[in-house]
């Protein structure tokens, strides 16, 4: 997202049918139509000049598509050049686990008889008898 300092970012998530929409927009510098095809791409920059001033691999966008294509899903873009872009995750809606309640494990009685093991071992070797 390249947006100017002062601008909003916006992030909103809806529930339509079987599936779950993930969108974030920017008041950005837009994408030009010219390179839509190959944002997604791995290493790709629209402008290298801005990638030495800003940084970056040019890595994010072809994570967040693999990702979500991983998922059962796709990145959907909208952009207009000098208006912004919004990038739109769109997965497959799934019921949360079900919650189920943890128990600690009782790890204090296991390391004790561990260590009285151990002790008991070392007083039979200091005792010369066979372990």
């Amino acid at each position: 997202m390249y947006s100017p300092s002062g601008s909003r970012v916006a992030i909103g998530v809806k529930t339509e049918g079987d599936v779950v929409e993930i969108a974030v927009s920017d008041q950005g510098i837009g994408i030009a139509e010219s390179d839509r095809d190959r944002i997604f791409e791995r290493f790709y920059r629209a402008d290298e000049a801005r990638s030495r001033r800003t940084g970056g691999t040019g890595l994010g966008l072809s994570i967040v598509k693999h990702a979500t294509q991983r998922h059962g899903g796709e990145v959907r873009l909208w952009s207009r050049p000098s208006r912004g872009s919004t990038f739109t995750m769109v997965l497959p809606r799934i019921d949360a686990p079900a919650h189920e309640e943890v128990v600690p494990k009782k790890k204090k009685k296991k390391k004790r008889e561990r260590k009285a093991a151990k002790a008991a071992v070392a007083e039979h070797v200091r005792n010369g008898e066979n372990a």
